[in-house]
């Protein structure tokens, strides 16, 4: 039996505490306001208070009835109004529970049901819940009083109103993306033809600019076919002068004897008698070297631009042409643009102004087939020799 009161006292208090919150909720409501506002309409958007929509009651009246007022949305406030009716229709059956066992009476005692403290409690309760109840009517029904209609249907048009102007803006949207994202396929098309014939153009800009370069580069590689041709014509003829200043010197002993006159004329009569010392000194050692070593080709190749050469002998007028009497030749090489070289045999003329590349070489016969050759160019060799040992003897 005590179990079974304590567990009726505990489904008291759970119901007070319930009636409580659906209180509290209700006076939220009652400092609260919403705004409508319809985007497809002129009109300033119109405040609700809710307090004008409900009634007021004793039991909810706080002690801070100057308390700012509360927005709230639209949504949250029907979801509150919602809320709280179906609060108000789970609460009853156990209201109505208490509200009978406050009129029964003790079969035995003939003594109320509920104490003193528990009858204040449960009548409380039930005063609460019919004020909480007419509330909940009169949510759904409107307020005759300040003449207002039914804030729930009010707010639930509004909100159907609303969704279906967001709709429309949605569907405006997306017709309006459609007309954009075609567009930008218009756009693109055009972009993409525009491409097409600005690449054209550049195709055809770069072929006329191939063709130009192509022209130039026959006209160059045609010019320089000429000047190629000019260059080895002209080389050519330095080797018909060439070999025509050859013939005009003799050769042999008599020949080297009077190049050497020659030159000893020209330079003792510029005063340069030390020079003339020095080219004959040079051109001894030279024979010397070479009559020691016949076989060896270095001591009989001698480069015109050898700077100790050049100083020594080849600066002077007439002293390579003792050199050619004594039986040396020139090889010429023309040089061609780049690394590569046209080489041709020839003999040079004294006065040579072209930058070739010039070798004055003497040629050995071969020793084994051409014995008789080898040795008239041997004692040629001595003849040379000798008469510059004898000029040098003068000199001392």
């Amino acid at each position: 039996q005590q179990q079974h009161s304590k567990q009726k006292k505990m489904e008291l208090k759970r119901c007070v505490n319930e009636a409580d919150e659906l209180r509290n909720l209700y006076s939220r409501l009652l400092k609260s306001h919403v705004t409508l506002d319809s985007s497809k309409s002129d009109e300033k958007p119109t405040k609700i208070e809710l307090k004008n929509y409900l009634i007021k009651s004793p039991h909810w009246n706080d002690d801070n009835e100057e308390e700012e007022e509360k927005a709230a949305s639209v949504s949250d406030t029907i979801i509150d109004l919602q809320s709280f009716q179906k609060r108000i229709i789970d609460l009853e059956p156990k209201i109505e529970k208490f509200s009978v066992r406050l009129s029964q009476k003790d079969p035995v005692t003939n003594a109320p049901r509920y104490g003193e403290q528990t009858t204040k409690k449960v009548t409380s309760l039930i005063d609460l819940y019919d004020e909480l109840k007419r509330a909940s009517e009169l949510i759904s029904n409107g307020n005759s009083d300040s003449n207002t209609g039914n804030i729930l249907l009010i707010l639930q048009k509004y909100q159907e109103n609303e969704k279906s102007i967001l709709n429309q803006i949605i569907n405006e949207q997306k017709h309006q993306e459609l007309l954009e994202k075609q567009q930008a396929l218009q756009n693109l098309e055009i972009e993409k033809q525009n491409q097409q014939e600005k690449e054209r153009i550049e195709k055809l800009n770069q072929e006329t600019k191939n063709k130009e370069l192509h022209l130039r580069a026959n006209a160059k590689r045609t010019e320089k076919q000429k000047q190629e041709r000019l260059r080895i014509d002209q080389f050519r003829q330095r080797q018909i002068n060439d070999r025509e200043y050859m013939k005009s010197i003799q050769k042999g002993k008599v020949g080297t004897q009077a190049q050497i006159k020659k030159l000893s004329d020209s330079l003792q009569k510029a005063n340069q008698v030390a020079e003339y010392k020095v080219a004959i000194t040079s051109l001894h050692l030279l024979f010397s070297q070479i009559l020691k070593h016949p076989e060896e080709e270095n001591y009989r190749r001698i480069r015109v631009k050898n700077n100790r050469f050049h100083q020594d002998i080849g600066r002077h007028d007439g002293a390579q042409d003792i050199l050619i009497a004594a039986g040396f030749q020139i090889r010429r090489t023309m040089a061609d643009e780049g690394e590569q070289q046209h080489s041709v045999d020839a003999t040079v003329a004294v006065n040579d102004t072209i930058d070739d590349e010039i070798t004055l070489l003497m040629i050995e016969p071969n020793i084994e087939t051409q014995m008789d050759d080898w040795s008239m160019w041997f004692d040629s060799l001595k003849d040379t020799h000798e008469v510059l040992e004898h000029e040098m003897l003068k000199l001392k």
